[in-house]
């Protein structure tokens, strides 16, 4: 039988994993100057430059299909001439996530299909953000990416607890934000979505995470947090090579989200095709080595 959780404040929580986390020193200098109105792109640039690792991570990411670019990028000055110094934020994050957390227990999270589904999620949500015509679709790309990063905290913070959950998805497939509810006390999403407050990213960024799975309850952007629930609800479906004991669908998508995205079913066969044509590209960009699906 389920029991339920004394209610444990998420921001507590989350606020003990930062021995969990490595994000370069050069990312959180990046956000403190960007909330610095006087300093400038060449400051910034400046400081990017300063860790090769990050430099490099980023060239690859603004090079890649996410961008389209016409013409190679060569440099984080240029990089940042293109993109701005807002997008410049989540595209440093992005860019770094894929090694940021340490490996947590492989019967917990088996990493190699965390980022199949996380980068093929966030590819289809940006891919739906361009059919609807909405503007900055890398936010959208980086809120996919991210969406389920409260379930490598919980891994780490609560893996007894998260078992019990795990043990139970076989019975309830689509109903594992209400089982870790009842036996943690709070659900991956809310985790995730405050990890990415303390990161002291935009509310554009984690509100779609906070209410991927409940995005009729999203107080802002409605529209991005049911595009995330979509493409999370896709790529669940499409995924055949993820380990797991759950037989793979597509989640019934709500007729609220075709309404509200002026989308209609007949999208997903073309989306899946091309998010096929980017997944191992963006994966050889983002996953860190050795974490890859073959």
């Amino acid at each position: 039988m389920w029991f339920k959780r004394d209610k444990v404040d998420v921001k507590d929580m989350v606020a003990g994993v930062s021995n969990l986390v490595s994000l370069p020193q050069a990312y959180f200098r990046i956000n403190e100057m960007l909330n610095d109105h006087r300093s400038s792109a060449g400051q910034i640039g400046e400081v990017i430059s300063r860790d090769p690792a990050l430099t490099a991570r980023l060239l690859r990411f603004v090079n890649s299909p996410v961008y389209g670019m016409r013409k190679p990028v060569d440099s984080v000055s240029r990089a940042i001439t293109i993109l701005g110094t807002h997008e410049l934020r989540v595209l440093a994050l992005a860019s770094s996530v894929g090694g940021a957390f340490r490996q947590p227990p492989a019967d917990l999270v088996d990493m190699s299909a965390y980022w199949h589904h996380s980068v093929f999620t966030a590819i289809v949500a940006k891919l739906l953000g361009v059919r609807c015509q909405l503007k900055s679709v890398e936010r959208l790309f980086v809120a996919g990416l991210l969406h389920d990063v409260g379930q490598l905290v919980l891994a780490h913070v609560v893996p007894d607890l998260l078992r019990k959950v795990i043990a139970k998805l076989p019975q309830y497939p689509h109903h594992r934000c209400q089982m870790e509810q009842k036996l943690i006390g709070y659900d991956h999403a809310e985790v995730g979505a405050e990890l990415m407050r303390q990161w002291q990213l935009p509310e554009s960024l984690w509100m779609p995470v906070r209410y991927h799975h409940y995005p009729e309850q999203a107080p802002e952007f409605l529209v991005e947090s049911y595009l995330i629930y979509m493409a999370n609800a896709i790529a669940d479906g499409i995924e055949p090579s993820r380990r797991s004991d759950v037989a793979l669908s597509i989640s019934p998508i709500s007729a609220r989200a075709w309404e509200l995205t002026g989308l209609t079913e007949d999208v997903i066969a073309p989306t899946v095709q091309d998010a096929n044509l980017e997944l191992f590209e963006m994966l050889d960009v983002i996953a860190p080595s050795g974490n890859l699906m073959l």
